[in-house]
């Protein structure tokens, strides 16, 4: 089965543009609780308030989904020529 690389790599952007603006509403609504979760996470100590300005918000609502989109179609590209190896 061959993956449609541009098809997988849009799904993936999308998919990290959502999760991006879950992130950053829970930065806006919930800034305690994301301290918490984001210093669970990464096992570090976060101190002092979440904030986000709306330069950060656009520059992570363009690199975000960019690099899943190009993470993704690399992916799908070494998965095909993987599996056609395989086939052969």
């Amino acid at each position: 089965m061959k993956l449609d690389a541009r098809a997988l790599a849009s799904a993936s952007a999308l998919l990290m543009a959502l999760l991006y603006l879950l992130c950053v509403l829970v930065v806006v609504l919930a800034p305690e609780a994301y301290i918490t979760s984001a210093g669970a996470l990464f096992h570090i100590a976060i101190s002092g308030p979440a904030t986000i300005t709306w330069g950060d918000f656009v520059a992570g609502l363009v690199a975000w989904p960019l690099g899943a989109w190009v993470g993704a179609f690399v992916l799908a590209g070494l998965y095909n020529r993987l599996a056609r190896r395989t086939a052969e």
